[in-house]
């Protein structure tokens, strides 16, 4: 049976990002082929182009690349959204200097939207960390917690950080981030659930871990 065309450039957009939510493999052919498709029928839409090349990353890098440097080099409006999820799509792919020219692009257009800023900040965290500078990878995940403490995924990710930066030697400060993000008022919804608990389990594998420290110095040195 012959699959029916989107009506339009935001319905493709919208069903591709349906799909990116379902991790099967039939999903992800689902959304190939959608994107395939959608790039023959709006072949000048660069976010459409954009979702084939996400698309395209689970079966072939490098023509996902491809794709995706083909969708800024046809974006004229500077579109900060596409830049950004640019960024961050190439960097999966290990396209740094390519991750770095769109976030430049877009941090030129001075965006005021407070989640495309943060998703800025955390793409050039990781890309520094890619790039081996682990005070800017920690930086700009500071930036990205401080402005949303509630959010799991920037507080585990810039405890991570700590860690990782002082060998566990800041491991206080790593769970203060934990328990700053747990002191916001818990959400319904099962998405936000899960991120509590996973901020939950984080934290009592911090104070497990600062509990056998301090036991052990408790303790003195073993003869």
């Amino acid at each position: 049976m012959r699959r029916r065309k989107r009506e339009s450039p935001d319905d493709v957009v919208a069903e591709s990002q349906r799909l990116l939510r379902d991790a099967s493999d039939e999903g992800k052919r689902a959304r190939r082929a959608l994107t395939e498709q959608a790039v023959a029928q709006f072949p000048k839409h660069a976010l459409i182009r954009l979702e084939y090349a996400s698309a395209m990353s689970h079966f072939d890098k490098d023509r996902a690349a491809a794709v995706a440097l083909g969708a800024v080099a046809l974006d004229t409006t500077t579109d900060v959204v596409l830049l950004t999820r640019a960024a961050m799509l190439l960097l999966s792919l290990g396209e740094l200097a390519a991750t770095r020219s769109c976030i430049d692009q877009a941090v030129l257009t001075q965006p005021a939207n407070p989640v495309i800023v943060n998703q800025l900040a955390v793409v050039r965290g990781e890309l520094a960390l890619a790039e081996g500078d682990y005070e800017s990878w920690e930086r700009c995940l500071k930036a990205a917690h401080d402005r949303y403490p509630a959010d799991a995924t920037y507080a585990l990710r810039l405890a991570d950080a700590i860690i990782v930066n002082s060998e566990g030697a800041r491991l206080p400060d790593a769970l203060a981030v934990i328990e700053h993000a747990l002191e916001a008022e818990p959400s319904e919804d099962a998405e936000s659930r899960e991120s509590r608990a996973d901020l939950e389990r984080q934290r009592e594998r911090y104070r497990a871990v600062l509990s056998e420290a301090t036991g052990r110095r408790g303790t003195g040195p073993v003869r």
